[in-house]
This record gives structure tokens, sequence and C-alpha cells, in this order.
């Protein structure tokens, strides 16, 4: 089960239209949803860049904070 603040880190991260910053998310948030493989953190050139996983699309449909093509309400 996701927190509050989870669900808030995921839906920042996932409305980006790209890699967001690492850096502009909550670290216990961000490894938490690491760890349940919602997002995925890439580490290139020094920079940590967070990606929505499919798994974290399907979670914000089901929440009814995102459409079934990836695209926000």
């Amino acid at each position: 089960m996701l927190s509050p603040h989870e669900i808030a880190t995921l839906l920042l991260a996932a409305a980006s239209l790209g890699p967001i910053d690492a850096d502009a998310l909550e670290p216990p948030d961000l490894a938490a949803l690491e760890q349940a493989h919602l997002v995925h953190v890439n580490v290139d050139e020094g920079q940590a860049k967070v990606i929505v996983t499919e798994d974290g699309r399907r979670v914000l449909h089901r929440l009814g904070l995102a459409r079934a093509g990836g695209e926000r309400v």
C-alpha cells in the first residue's frame, strides 16, 4: 500500500514530460516507489533521473489519476 506522500511523488514523476531529476523528489518516497517497481532511477553522467514504469502508470490509472495511454486527467 502506498502512502499519500508516495502517491504524490509518483504523480509528480509522471507529470513531467520526460525523466525528472531525482533531487526534486523526497528520497524515502522515491526509494519505496523504486522498491515497488513503480519507478526506475537511471544514473547517467552523475545525474539521477526518475522514469515511471508501466506498473507505476497502471497504479495511477487505477487511482483515477491518469488515463490508460499515460495521459494525465
